[in-house]
């Protein structure tokens, strides 16, 4: 809260001095109130406490306001900061940090956290500040009667404090279980949500339901024990408001009927009691629904606020380069305990087109991902052009590469706009002409809205073979001197792959190249064909040349997938 309160401190301020004004002269108008009672029998006096009452009453009322003013200002402010803050700070995460992860749980916790946060600010400026505030300015009002009502006060207030604090420090953890058990739940319906064709595919509703049903009571439970404990300090701050109400009443009436305390006295520590009882009967409330932000915001921040595994160097330089040489120098690379990577070098000439070949896991999509420093060596050296990856800055790094996926990344927005994602300051018609370069914008014209067209959550409004080009027509747009094409068309009928052979041919012209392919066919074209087995380069030649060679995997592979054709 403080942190990113400090932009906003003017306002944070006048709120604090407008709450702060407006309850002390609450309870100072309860002394208004007795001198207006006992002025009784005096015209003159009665007037003027009387005028005076009603113009304590309105200044209350504009602080109030007051306050509110400051606050609308301060926190919606405060709160979109801390949105910009912490998803900028989520974006930075490496890709293996969200692969654990679920998306929508994510973009939940942010929410969670900025909203949280909010929340507990303005539960303490409107709630508990004022109960402070409060209890010290009714404090200060009694002694003016008699030191025993502030010594009842007193006791009180140092009760109601410890039990409250006490009951807090059982709660807070099942506060922080219950967030968890929420967010966990959220996650699981998103990722269901978003599989929902291959559950219905499968006829697997029923199963899905049921697994389901263990997170919902996982959820029930824990939000119980959390709700319990909430009942608890609600019961404890009635039993103790009645016992602060029954003393001060008695005590009131003792000094009224032996004492010589005035009516008006009498009066005002009646209504100064009935006031902190009424302000501290929802206190067990409020705290309440602050420990259950303060768990959605920790649940949240903790797993947000992860140290990045992937982080600039401080002396990180941005990468510029046209035509892009690539080295992969006696590197080594594990994941957990198994090394991918032992001693691996290759060099790739600027301008050079190649294949990169062999059985699932021999480390070719790994090859890739560390070329685009999504993990980090642990020996060894990745240079572009005699630069060292790990020191230039990751979105230079990026902004030089242009990949193809297996499966295209589109957002659910306009053809228009994924394609220009590539390179956000084009023109329609730059636009345009990479879809025309991609064999897209044939399709593209033919739908109702044209370049308008929503494409659908990860574009599947659209076939397989029309997001591949409109993947391949952003990756022309962004023409980057480096081009990555991951199985780019595996998943594609023969006359598809047809069309994107044709697209990819535009987008490979003036490039250094690394294309991963199951299909030897589509990587006959290549000026070089590498063969990864277990993490080690096998073979290294043309297509004819690897063909030639037998017994090499490169021929067995080959003839695997002829058979197969036949």
């Amino acid at each position: 809260m403080i942190f990113i309160s400090k932009k906003y401190l003017p306002f944070v301020v006048g709120n604090i001095l407008a709450v702060t004004l407006a309850c002390v002269l609450t309870v100072g108008n309860t002394y208004v109130f007795k001198n207006l009672i006992d002025s009784f029998g005096s015209p003159d006096a009665l007037w003027q406490w009387g005028v005076v009452y009603v113009l304590v009453f309105l200044l209350i009322g504009l602080l109030w306001r007051f306050s509110g003013v400051m606050g609308l200002i301060w926190m919606p402010a405060a709160s979109s900061d801390s949105y910009a803050k912490l998803f900028a700070y989520l974006s930075r995460h490496s890709s293996a940090y969200f692969d654990d992860r679920f998306a929508g749980a994510l973009a939940s916790k942010v929410t969670n956290a900025s909203e949280g946060v909010r929340r507990m600010m303005s539960i303490f400026c409107w709630n508990l500040y004022p109960v402070i505030v409060s209890t010290v300015a009714s404090l200060l009002l009694v002694l003016t009667v008699g030191y025993l009502f502030a010594l009842v006060l007193i006791c009180w207030a140092v009760i109601f404090v410890a039990i409250d604090l006490l009951i807090v420090k059982f709660k807070k953890p099942h506060a922080v279980a219950y967030a968890n058990a929420a967010s966990t739940l959220r996650g699981q319906m998103v990722d269901v949500t978003t599989n929902v064709k291959a559950m219905n595919h499968f006829a697997r509703r029923r199963h899905e339901m049921e697994r389901l049903d263990d997170y919902i009571r996982e959820r029930t439970r824990t939000h119980r024990k959390n709700w319990f404990f909430g009942e608890m300090m609600l019961t404890a701050n009635s039993v103790m408001q009645s016992v602060f109400l029954g003393a001060m009443l008695i005590l009131a009436l003792w000094f009224y009927q032996n004492a010589g305390l005035s009516l008006g006295g009498t009066i005002m520590i009646i209504t100064v009691s009935n006031y902190l009882k009424d302000q501290l009967m929802w206190i067990g409330t409020h705290i309440n629904d602050l420990l259950d932000y303060y768990g959605e915001t920790k649940e949240g921040l903790d797993e947000i606020l992860q140290e990045h595994q992937l982080k600039d160097g401080k002396k990180a330089y941005p990468l510029a380069v046209n035509s892009a040489g690539i080295d992969f120098n006696k590197i080594a690379f594990r994941y957990g305990q198994k090394f991918i990577f032992r001693n691996f070098s290759l060099h790739i000439a600027p301008g050079q087109k190649v294949g990169l070949v062999g059985e699932s896991g021999a480390g070719k999509s790994t090859l890739v991902s560390l070329l685009m420093r999504q993990h980090d060596l642990q020996e060894g050296e990745i240079l572009i052009n005699d630069h060292n990856i790990a020191n230039v800055t990751q979105e230079s790094l990026r902004a030089s590469i242009a990949t193809v996926p297996q499966e295209p990344l589109l957002f659910h927005r306009s053809i228009m706009e994924n394609i220009r994602y590539g390179k956000l300051e084009a023109t329609d018609e730059e636009v345009i002409e990479a879809a025309k370069l991609a064999q897209a914008h044939d399709f593209i014209v033919e739908l109702a809205q044209g370049y308008e067209t929503l494409v659908g959550e990860r574009g599947v409004k659209l076939s397989g073979g029309q997001r591949q080009r409109v993947a391949i027509a952003r990756a022309i747009l962004k023409n980057a001197p480096i081009l990555i094409l991951d199985e780019a068309t595996s998943s594609l009928d023969s006359e598809s792959e047809g069309e994107i052979q044709k697209a990819l041919h535009n987008l490979m012209k003036d490039k250094t190249v690394i294309a991963i392919a199951h299909r030897l066919s589509t990587i006959r074209a290549m000026d070089r064909t590498v063969v990864i087995e277990g993490g080690e380069i096998v073979q290294d030649g043309f297509h004819d040349e690897l063909l030639k060679q037998k017994g090499g995997i490169y021929q067995k592979l080959w003839q695997k997938q002829s058979e197969g054709f036949i």
